[in-house]
C-alpha cells in the first residue's frame, strides 16, 4: 500500500517570561487545528480520491524545544499528548478566574496560573516571604513557590494516564529538548607543545562551555545518552522532566535557580550532536576522571544562552534522519533588526561599559552552528521558503474615524511589558494574549504557512499535493497571494472550518471583490478578547506587600555579611561580632521599616507604573497644569 505523503515538522518556542501564555494560545489553536482536519479526513475516509473535498496528506510533528517560557510550554505539550487537548476556545466562558478548563493544561497552567489553595493574583504569591523565613539568604527577587505548585499540578493532571489514544500527528517517539545555562562550565582544553618540562602539566587554552541541554521522549531510543523516556506511570520521571522545565524557567535573579544533575554520557551526547564535536575530542572532554558520571550544576534561565534553539531542533531532524521538514519558531518577542548606526569612537570609559556589557551578551547568543545549519534562505536543504516560519504576536485595532487598521507595534501583547514580567500582575494580560496566540496561529496557517504551487507543471511540486484535485486547489489556495496567474500559495496544513467562512462570505459577496476584502480582513484582524486596560490600584494594592519583601530581604543579607562563611574554624570573638553587628542591623532596619522600605516600594511601583502606561496596560498619568489667576 502506498504510504500517504507526509511533511515532517518542528516546533521550538522562545523564551518570554509570562509572554508564555501567547506562545500556549499559539500551540493550543495548532493542536486543535491539525484535530480537525484529521477529523474532516476521516469523515470521507468512504469517498474516491476524486470526489474528496479535504487534503488527505499528512503532517507528522517529530520534535519540539524551547528555552524558559518556551521550555516549559514544550514539556506540556508533550505531557497533553498522554492525557489528550480540549482546546480553550470560548473567550467569554473561560474569561471568568473561577474557569477551569475541563482537559487543557496549557491553558490552566499559563492562564490560571494556579496555586494550591490560594487564589492570590500570581504576583501576591510571588511577593510573599515565606521562601526568605530560615532561608541562609535570598534564593531570588520573587518568591518561586507558586512555580512549584503549578508543576505538581502539572504533574498530577498526567500521571498514570497511558490509555489515552496517541494523537496521530505527533511521532511515537517525539523528542523534547529543553535548554539550560549552567553556572558549572564543562571545561575544554587546547594542549600546546612547549618542550618546557619544568611544569607537572603541559600548557593548554582552558575554555568552558555553559549551554547545556537536555532531551527527553515519548518513545525508546537504541543510544541510552541520546534522550531520556518519559514515564507517566514513574513519579519521579514526571518530576525529572518539570524540573528540568524549571531551570529552564528560572530567570536569573528574579526567579530562583535550580539545582539538576544529568548522567554524562546525556551531556556527551548532546555535545556531539548540536556542537558537531569529533569522538575523539568528545572522548577527551568526558573522561571519567575529568567528568563524574553524574553532572550536577547550577542551572539559571536557558533563554540567557540560547533563547531560540532551532538549529539543535534542526540537528535533531538530522539525527532522525529526515531531510524533507518544516521548521516553526514561536516568538513573543522577536527582533526585527534596527538599521546600522553610525559608528562612533568612544574615548571615555562612562560610554564604554554599558556598550562592553552589551557586546559580551549578544557575543554569548551567538550560535555559529545555526548560521551555518538555517542562516541563509538560500543555504543548503533549507533554502526553500516553507522550511523557516515565524509565529509572532500581530495586533490591529480599527480607527473608526479614518476607516483604516493600525498594526500596534509598540505593545501588541499584555505580558510584554516590564520585560516580559507583566503577565504576573493580571489573569487578564495573560487571557488575551492567549487569544491573540490563537487568532494570530490561524492566520498564519491560513496564509503564510504554505508551499508555492505550479499550476503548470503538477510533477514538480511537492509530493503533499500529489492527491491535491482541482477542486481542493481553488478552495485552499491563498487568493491575496497569488503573485502570477501560474504559481498559487496552498496551506501546509488546511483548516477546512475556516475556509467554509470564506466560501460563505464570498457567497454573499459575489461581484463585490472590495466589500469581501473588506470583510475578510475584519474576521482575520478582531480580537475577540478586548486590550485589556487596568486601573492604577493593581499596581498599588502591591506597595505594602512589596515592603515587607524588601525588608526580608535585607533581613536575610546580614546573615551573609556578618556571619563567617566558616564557623568552625572563625575565632569566638569574630563570630560575636558578627552576631551583634547582625542583630544592630536588624534592629535598624526594623525600626526604619515604616519609612525606607514603604518608600523604595513606592518608588519601584512608579517605574512599573510608568511602564505599563507606556504599553497601553494603565491610563497615563498626566500633570496638570496649574492655573494662572485671573487678574482683577
Amino acid at each position: 500500500m502506498e504510504k500517504t505523503p507526509t511533511l515532517h515538522l518542528g516546533v521550538t518556542m522562545a523564551g518570554a517570561v509570562s509572554g508564555g501564555a501567547y506562545t500556549a494560545g499559539v500551540i493550543d489553536y495548532l493542536i486543535e487545528a491539525i484535530n480537525r482536519w484529521e477529523k474532516a479526513k476521516k469523515s470521507e475516509a468512504h469517498l474516491p480520491p476524486d470526489k474528496k473535498t479535504v487534503p488527505t496528506h499528512r503532517i507528522q510533528i517529530e520534535a519540539i524545544g524551547g528555552a524558559s517560557a518556551g521550555g516549559i510550554t514544550a514539556a506540556l505539550a508533550a505531557m497533553s499528548c498522554y492525557s489528550g487537548i480540549l482546546p480553550v476556545s470560548d473567550p467569554k466562558q473561560s474569561a471568568s478566574d473561577t474557569f477551569k478548563p475541563a482537559n487543557n493544561l496549557l491553558f490552566d497552567t499559563w492562564v490560571n496560573l494556579s496555586g494550591q489553595n490560594d487564589d492570590r493574583e500570581v504576583i501576591r504569591r510571588m511577593l510573599d516571604v515565606s521562601d526568605l523565613r530560615g532561608a541562609g539568604g535570598i534564593p531570588s527577587l520573587l518568591n518561586s513557590t507558586p512555580i512549584d505548585h503549578v508543576a505538581e499540578r502539572a504533574i498530577q493532571h498526567v500521571e498514570g494516564k497511558t490509555n489515552v489514544q496517541w494523537p496521530s500527528f505527533v511521532a511515537p517517539d517525539l523528542e523534547i529538548l529543553l535548554t539550560l545555562c549552567s553556572l558549572r562550565g564543562v571545561q575544554v582544553g587546547i594542549e600546546f607543545n612547549s618542550g618546557n618540562s619544568s611544569w607537572h602539566a603541559g600548557p593548554s587554552h582552558q575554555m568552558s562551555i555553559h549551554k547545556q541541554f537536555v532531551r527527553f521522549t515519548t518513545g525508546r531510543f537504541d543510544h541510552p545518552g541520546r534522550a531520556i523516556p518519559i514515564d507517566t506511570g514513574n513519579h519521579e520521571n514526571l518530576q525529572q522532566l518539570i524540573e528540568f522545565a524549571k531551570a529552564t524557567a528560572a530567570f536569573p535573579v528574579g526567579l530562583r535557580a535550580r539545582s539538576v544533575r544529568l548522567p554524562r554520557e546525556h551531556v556527551r551526547h548532546q555535545f556531539g550532536t548540536f556542537f558537531r564535536l569529533s569522538e575523539t575530542t568528545l572522548d577527551n572532554i568526558f573522561a571519567p576522571d575529568v567528568i563524574p558520571e553524574f553532572f550536577e550544576f547550577t542551572s539559571v534561565d536557558g533563554g540567557a544562552l540560547n533563547n531560540e534553539p532551532f538549529g539543535e531542533i534542526a540537528a535533531i531532524m538530522h539525527e532522525r534522519g529526515i531531510h524533507d521538514y518544516a521548521m516553526i519558531l514561536v516568538d513573543p518577542f522577536p527582533n526585527f533588526g534596527d538599521p546600522p548606526k553610525e559608528y562612533q569612537f568612544q574615548p571615555y570609559l562612562k560610554n564604554q561599559i554599558f556598550p562592553l556589557l552589551g557586546a559580551l551578551r549578544n557575543q554569548g547568543m551567538l550560535k555559529e552552528n545555526d548560521l551555518r545549519e538555517v542562516g541563509q534562505r538560500d543555504s543548503g536543504e533549507l533554502r526553500a521558503g516553507y522550511r523557516k516560519n515565524m509565529i509572532y504576536p500581530t495586533r490591529h485595532e480599527f480607527d473608526a474615524e479614518n476607516k483604516v487598521w493600525i498594526t500596534k507595534k509598540d505593545n501588541p501583547i499584555a505580558c510584554g511589558a516590564l520585560d516580559g514580567f507583566s503577565g504576573f500582575l493580571s489573569r487578564e494580560f495573560r487571557h488575551h494574549d492567549y487569544y491573540l496566540g490563537r487568532k494570530n496561529c490561524r492566520n498564519f496557517l491560513r496564509g503564510y504557512f504554505t508551499m508555492e504551487y505550479d499550476l503548470k507543471n503538477p510533477a514538480a511540486n511537492h509530493a503533499i499535493f500529489k492527491d491535491w484535485t482541482p477542486q481542493m486547489i481553488e478552495k485552499y489556495k491563498a487568493y491575496w497571494r497569488q503573485d502570477t496567474p501560474d504559481i498559487v500559495h496552498l496551506p501546509i496544513i488546511p483548516l477546512p472550518d475556516f475556509i467554509e467562512t470564506e466560501q460563505e462570505e464570498w457567497a454573499k459577496h459575489k461581484g463585490r471583490e472590495a466589500d469581501f476584502d473588506d470583510t475578510m480582513k475584519k474576521i482575520a484582524r478582531t480580537m475577540p478578547v478586548a486590550f485589556p486596560r487596568s486601573r492604577p490600584q493593581l499596581v498599588n494594592r502591591l506597595r505594602f506587600p512589596l515592603a515587607w519583601r524588601l525588608f526580608w530581604m535585607a533581613h536575610r543579607l546580614t546573615d551573609n555579611l556578618f556571619s563567617p562563611r566558616n564557623k568552625q574554624r572563625a575565632r569566638w570573638w569574630r563570630i560575636a561580632i558578627g552576631f551583634v553587628l547582625k542583630w544592630l542591623v536588624r534592629i535598624l532596619l526594623f525600626l526604619i521599616l515604616p519609612f525606607l522600605f514603604v518608600y523604595f516600594s513606592g518608588r519601584i511601583l512608579r517605574v512599573v507604573r510608568r511602564d505599563l502606561a507606556k504599553n497601553g496596560l494603565l491610563p497615563s498619568r498626566k500633570r496638570r497644569r496649574a492655573t494662572p489667576p485671573r487678574r482683577p
